[in-house]
């Protein structure tokens, strides 16, 4: 049955898994053997039949014309387009797109807009603090202001949502567009994380899942661990070594914590930046050091890969998230973004399903080689039996 075939094997390609690895019993391949002997009998459908199921089942749905428009292309060509959405002509679409107007502003921007007005609120919040005056025309200004950027994030929110449903129902890669879905249905995001994440969701979309909606698994899932949407959503931007642990911080320096430390409020996620040097006269009040965050190890492991059963343990749980330390965001005010930051990073040794991951030296050359710890710890779980099972 031709068009089954080419169901089968469209849907490996796109979930992209590796393989079971050589070591996969030999009872496992007699039994799909014995399945694809057993749909041998199954008649093959009639040419437009073949059309209509894979239209139903590579697209959102079949619009007026789109049956005659494969029927005269053909079925194979239609469906090796739609696994090559860059080769398809898709620019009206794009040209609508660009009408939503909080998408087409630079981010990075608007994340340092939104530090500066932080930073105005909480100056007006403590000036007023010990005062019974009424608000001045400024003070009213610059409330007004902050409004409006908490309104800015939503319409960011609306018009994204907006925007992939119009891709869904007029756009020409039609499989790109089933794929984004499922895959950030997949790697889901709260919106409603922390007042950044709207930004960052827009970089979460256009250049972290759909670019990849249709390549290897590997590389979806290590531009997702990089992504400062989902860094922010599990904490992970503020995860460090705990205190106990070696990190990569040069040994010139006497003392061993990193001078960086969180901002924000708790629960609502927490990025890394320098602290403010204390002011003349007020001695510097030591805070307490934040430790390791297990979040995005956890649901690395739970959801992304293995599977709430897959074969993992807590103790690979925490290894991972100690792979993960140091993988961070830019503070909003210098426009968000990956960093890596050394100073937190965990560079003793761990085991992740079996998988040694070597120590990091403390030398200032082999700080790329830990930067690339994390990549690393992505690698068993990939060729994990289970994490095919998890992905579907």
């Amino acid at each position: 049955m031709r068009i089954t075939k080419l169901i089968v094997c469209v849907a490996a390609t796109l979930v992209g898994v590796a393989p079971f690895s050589v070591s996969s019993q030999q009872s496992g391949a007699k039994t799909a053997a014995k399945s694809v002997i057993a749909r041998s009998d199954v008649l093959e459908l009639p040419a437009d039949q073949q059309i209509i199921q894979a239209l139903n089942r590579l697209t959102f749905g079949a619009k007026p014309g789109d049956i005659l428009k494969v029927r005269a292309i053909g079925l194979d060509k239609w469906i090796d387009q739609q696994l090559q959405p860059e080769r398809i002509n898709d620019d009206v679409m794009n040209a609508f797109v660009r009408n939503y107007s909080a998408l087409d502003e630079n981010q990075n921007d608007l994340l340092k807009q939104y530090a500066q007005q932080q930073q105005q609120r909480k100056e007006v919040k403590r000036e007023r603090a010990d005062t019974t005056q009424p608000m001045t025309a400024d003070e009213i200004a610059q409330m007004r202001q902050q409004q409006q950027m908490a309104n800015s994030r939503r319409q960011v929110v609306t018009q994204l949502q907006s925007s992939r449903v119009a891709r869904a129902v007029a756009s020409e890669r039609q499989l790109q567009e089933v794929m984004t879905d499922f895959w950030e249905n997949h790697f889901n995001i709260y919106a409603a994380k922390g007042a950044p994440e709207p930004y960052y969701l827009v970089d979460f979309d256009q250049n972290v899942i759909r670019p990849h909606a249709l390549g290897k698994f590997r590389d979806l899932l290590e531009a997702v661990s990089r992504s400062p949407a989902m860094l922010f959503y599990l904490d992970n931007a503020r995860s460090m070594a705990d205190s106990t642990r070696p990190t990569l911080r040069p040994d010139n320096v006497r003392n061993q914590f990193p001078r960086v430390r969180p901002f924000g409020r708790p629960g609502v996620g927490i990025i890394m930046r320098a602290p403010r040097p204390a002011q003349q006269g007020q001695p510097q009040v030591p805070r307490q050091r934040p430790g390791l965050n297990e979040n995005y190890g956890r649901e690395l492991l739970e959801l992304h890969t293995l599977g709430v059963d897959g074969g993992y343990t807590q103790q690979d749980v925490i290894n991972v998230a100690r792979a993960f330390t140091g993988w961070t965001i830019k503070p909003p005010a210098q426009g968000g973004g990956f960093i890596f930051r050394p100073q937190v990073h965990d560079a003793g040794e761990k085991v992740v399903l079996g998988h040694k991951l070597a120590a990091g030296p403390r030398r200032r050359g082999c700080r790329r080689c830990a930067r690339h710890s994390g990549k690393k710890s992505l690698r068993p779980r990939i060729s994990f039996p289970s994490s095919s099972r998890a992905a579907s």
